[in-house]
């Protein structure tokens, strides 16, 4: 199984909007996880 960490830069990877918007959010505190979470539900 794959880590958060890992499935958060896949999907990264795949979109540079995405890839910029994990970037903030990663730079304002959020954990990987609620990231990941809400990226999960857009989809």
């Amino acid at each position: 199984m794959r880590s958060v960490a890992e499935r958060l830069i896949t999907l990264a990877e795949a979109d540079p909007k995405v890839f910029n918007w994990v970037a903030l959010q990663l730079k304002a505190g959020r954990k990987p996880s609620q990231i990941l979470a809400e990226l999960q539900e857009q989809r």
